[in-house]
């Protein structure tokens, strides 16, 4: 065993979305926060969004829903190349101990999952269920993130849903995490923190599923990225100039996955 350690950037993914967030509402952009039902559409073009408040209408409606994506799309000859696992990991609060790396894995046993995950039959999901996921094991990549207020990420555990209602085992994954970082941290093991978990977005192969949804007009999608957080910045600005008209050879490459 051993140790490559190298500079690597680091941020805080709960305060950098707050960011965007705050600077989208400066330059005159409205957020509302309602639970999503199901897209309006109207021979094949769609609409807008049917939500928990009513319908929100709008010539191009772009959905980014990470995980839950899928279900949100048109079903009718619409078959993407995106998938979702889900991910579960220990948030703990400020604590005393600092860590002066972030500790991650070399090679990451999550790309292999992806790679298998994707061969799976996802359109079974609009049936509740994806056959044959219970045979891909969970993985565990071990790794260690600390934040400027001291808290520090614990984990994490990635695995295949068999469906999006699945309820899974937060104290089993918790107490596999705390055993996995005893082998290399020991002194991390114990710290308090609460076990979380979210679906995470993925497409395979490439970085992310970006453009206009074949047969539906109006309609345009924006998710399974990989490395979120270093590709989602720059692309969004480069999608939203492409969706206005203009050219853009990067984004013209990734829509390609669409066609």
């Amino acid at each position: 065993s051993g140790v490559l350690k190298l500079p690597h950037a680091q941020i805080n993914p709960a305060q950098t979305n707050l960011a965007y967030q705050q600077a989208f509402l400066r330059q005159g952009g409205h957020r509302t926060i309602a639970l999503v039902r199901n897209l309006l559409t109207s021979a094949n073009t769609i609409r807008g969004v049917e939500t928990n408040l009513g319908n929100f209408y709008a010539a191009n409606t772009v959905i980014c829903a990470g995980g839950l994506t899928r279900r949100l799309l048109p079903t009718e000859n619409l078959n993407l190349p995106l998938y979702f696992t889900y991910a579960q990991l220990i948030k703990t609060p400020p604590v005393t101990t600092q860590l002066n790396s972030l500790i991650m894995p070399a090679v990451q046993a999550r790309f292999t999952l992806e790679a298998q995950a994707s061969q799976l039959d996802w359109l079974s999901l609009e049936q509740d269920n994806i056959p044959n996921s219970a045979k891909i094991p969970p993985i565990l990549d071990i790794g260690a993130a600390q934040f400027k207020d001291g808290s520090i990420c614990l984990g994490q555990i990635s695995g295949i849903p068999a469906n999006l209602g699945i309820e899974l085992d937060l104290q089993q994954a918790e107490a596999k995490i705390r055993q996995g970082i005893a082998n290399i941290l020991p002194s991390l093991a114990n710290l308090p923190g609460k076990c979380h978990q979210c679906l995470v977005a993925f497409t395979h192969p490439g970085i992310a599923v970006i453009g206009q949804l074949p047969q539906h007009p109006g309609g345009y999608i924006f998710s399974g990225f990989t490395s979120a957080l270093l590709y989602t910045p720059p692309l969004a600005r480069r999608f939203a100039q492409w969706a206005t008209g203009q050219t853009d050879q990067i984004i013209a490459k990734l829509t390609a996955s669409l066609n």
